[in-house]
């Protein structure tokens, strides 16, 4: 099953396509549900905030500029990267606890007005580059949430 297209730029954007999402049916593109999805997406902003206890390695941080800058420019993840098992979701997350969840971290995050922490990946980030980030990966995440009825990617909704 394809994905939708969703390109999420601001918090508020993010917490209004989750509510809008717990509302209404939807299928699953991919292999977590809704509460598994937002589940994960939580545990990246709270760890932007804690702190992460691991880092990649080097072999792949040596590309990080590169892969940052491709992924802000673009605005995508590449799908299939295999997520570190500290940001797995549970195997069973009910689809309002995940939403509760992420809903809890983005009121944190954005009211959080200390140092964040570095990315395992990208090292060091400002504020602003933290945000999009976590709007990307976010974006990324929820478009294999498919709203019953919603046009996927690359379908034209008045074909229908």
């Amino acid at each position: 099953m394809s994905t939708r297209h969703l390109d999420l730029r601001t918090f508020d954007e993010l917490q209004t396509e989750v509510m809008s999402l717990i509302r209404h049916p939807y299928h699953r593109a991919g292999q977590w549900s809704l509460g598994q999805n937002c589940q994960h997406v939580a545990k990246m902003l709270n760890q932007s905030i804690d702190g992460f206890d691991f880092q990649i390695p080097w072999f792949i941080r040596i590309f990080s500029g590169w892969m940052k800058n491709r992924v802000l420019k673009s605005r995508s993840i590449p799908n299939g990267i295999q997520a570190p098992k500290l940001f797995l979701p549970d195997d069973q997350t009910p689809d309002a606890d995940g939403v509760s969840q992420l809903l809890t971290a983005i009121h944190r995050y954005r009211h959080y007005t200390g140092p964040l922490q570095p990315s395992p990946l990208f090292g060091r980030l400002s504020r602003s580059e933290w945000d999009q980030l976590h709007l990307i990966h976010a974006s990324h995440h929820l478009k294999f949430i498919l709203p019953v009825n919603s046009p996927r990617e690359g379908e034209n909704p008045a074909s229908d």
